[in-house]
């Protein structure tokens, strides 16, 4: 987790450092933090891979605050992690 931090204070607006992030804290259940960091790699990049619908970004916020948004239908797979 160090590490990407550090890389997100080397570089602050790369959408991709918030996205490898986001999957770490993904895959390691911190929800929360996983929708903060993916919700920046959105913001910096609405086209890229946060940007899917009913991805990794929509699951992390519906696992940290349990709003799923009307692009998952009810009973969709888990995104798959980067």
């Amino acid at each position: 987790a160090k590490l990407y931090k550090d890389a997100t204070a080397l570089e602050p607006e790369t959408s991709e450092v918030w996205w490898e992030l986001g999957g770490f804290y993904y895959e390691h259940k911190d929800w929360p933090r996983a929708y903060d960091a993916l919700s920046k790699a959105w913001t910096y990049d609405r086209y890229g891979p946060a940007g899917e619908p009913c991805g990794l970004l929509d699951q992390a916020r519906h696992k940290a605050i349990g709003v799923l948004p009307p692009s998952c239908p009810r009973g969709s797979r888990p995104a798959s992690t980067p």
